[in-house]
């Protein structure tokens, strides 16, 4: 072959390289202007709080109908029941970080039994005027009166209007509740990420009733909250929804039969394990900690895993101990974070027996002193929630390839808090450690890199 073929040949190469790394580009610059999309960084951010505006009914645990309107600012002004020494606050009051001071907005006191009762969840910020706005927005977007006509096994005379609606509720409650994992999202297919929204409404109501008006102020009811509640989940497993939440989760359960009860099971123990008098606020070592971190997280893994489904020659049980130490990293790095608000809350999710070991004791935690020790201590805490997402990694070739990139996303962004908590000296005491909307921009091409270079 002749030299000037050769170097024929050689143009054709480069010019197939340039093409495949001008198609890279396109595509991490197409991925990330959907995230800003997603995030409400650019364009119109108001789609979805325009078509919630409109007046939904609300069905109350006693029968009864009413109008209320799912502006935000409107929804503390309406209880689903009313509780006993609790007056809520009035149109205008916001959510944690977003509070506006209004004369008229005031809550009773509460007794100091009802402040204890506050000690409910380690989620920050928990106070009762957000809960029970999230509470009435939750119930008031479930819309129970629209499936009674037409209950029973089967679906029978439901209207797929009432199904697509069902999953736009479920849709719009992710991205309220979580705008990173609806982030997340947005990189799966369009199928599959419907059906991962009502997961995640399952879940996110699963954590409210917890939070709930009823649990705060009278916590001897939660426990049979919590079994009917779990009878209302065997009822989507049987195809007999209660409400639209249900409805699409019941057809979810319907499109992917492999989906098993027991992480919803497990989750619902989960959340029973953080309620003062029924769980506990202390782990004296890793492995009850452990328990703890699958209830609440690793079962979200669990329970995605058959819509994200497996690659060619990989099944659910290899792909699922990946997946379920996704969970485990995600809630470490939850911990780990949080250590401050926990403390506020009297509440220490750290192995005792490990404290012990690098010489501290709780005293030397609720001091809020970052020591020598102290950095020795976080420093081998963050290794083993790295060690965690190294073994999620391990996973992702094993998930079909339309999952991979919201997987890879969501271990990259995540695991990033811990280099934030180094970068803050260790002191998550007072600091709390987060990334920016540009940083996380600037993790999503490296998160694409990495799905292309695994053969996605």
């Amino acid at each position: 072959m002749s030299p000037r073929c050769k170097r024929g040949e050689w143009h054709s190469l480069l010019r197939i390289v340039k093409r495949h790394q001008m198609c890279s580009l396109l595509v991490q610059l197409l991925v990330v202007t959907l995230i800003a999309l997603a995030e409400g960084w650019i364009g119109p951010n108001s789609r979805l709080q325009r078509h919630f505006k409109t007046a939904v009914r609300v069905s109350t645990d006693k029968g009864s109908d009413r109008q209320v309107n799912t502006n935000a600012q409107n929804l503390n002004k309406y209880l689903i029941e009313p509780v006993e020494g609790f007056a809520t606050a009035q149109s205008g009051s916001s959510s944690r970080g977003e509070v506006e001071n209004s004369d008229s907005d005031s809550t009773q006191e509460l007794s100091q039994k009802q402040r204890k009762q506050r000690n409910l969840k380690k989620a920050p910020g928990q106070d009762l005027p957000y809960i029970m706005k999230n509470w009435n927005e939750m119930q008031g977007l479930s819309e129970r009166n629209l499936l009674e006509p037409s209950r029973g096994p089967g679906f029978e005379g439901r209207s797929e209007e009432a199904l697509t609606l069902a999953y736009k509720r479920c849709e719009y409650v992710t991205k309220l509740f979580s705008k990173t994992f609806y982030t997340g999202t947005s990189l799966m297919s369009e199928d599959a990420r419907k059906h991962v929204w009502a997961i995640y409404t399952w879940c996110r109501r699963t954590d409210d009733l917890v939070d709930s008006p009823r649990a705060l102020m009278n916590l001897d009811t939660l426990k049979s909250d919590l079994d009917e509640w779990t009878i209302r989940t065997e009822r989507i497993w049987q195809n007999d929804p209660t409400d639209l939440f249900d409805y699409a989760m019941a057809d979810t359960v319907q499109k992917y039969p492999n989906l098993s009860i027991e992480p919803y099971n497990d989750m619902i123990k989960g959340m029973i394990m953080d309620v003062p008098g029924m769980g506990q606020d202390r782990y004296q070592d890793f492995s009850e900690l452990y328990l703890y971190c699958y209830r609440v997280a690793g079962t979200v893994g669990i329970m995605t895993l058959p819509i994200l489904g497996t690659a060619e020659g990989y099944t659910e049980e290899q792909a699922a101990k990946p997946a379920e130490a996704l969970g485990i990293a995600l809630q470490l790095t939850n911990i780990l974070r949080d250590v401050g608000e926990d403390l506020e809350r009297g509440r220490i999710y750290l192995p005792l027996d490990e404290i012990k070991r690098f010489g501290l004791a709780e005293e030397d935690l609720f001091a809020c002193e970052v020591t020598d020790k102290w950095v020795s201590f976080m420093q081998f805490q963050i290794a083993r929630a790295r060690d965690y997402y190294d073994q999620a990694k391990e996973g992702i070739p094993m998930l079909a390839p339309s999952g991979r990139l919201a997987v890879q996303a969501s271990l990259d962004l995540y695991s990033k808090i811990l280099d934030k908590i180094e970068a803050n000296n260790y002191d998550n005491f007072r600091k709390r450690a987060y990334t920016t909307k540009l940083e996380k921009l600037a993790i999503l091409p490296k998160s694409i890199m990495a799905v292309m270079a695994a053969g996605a």
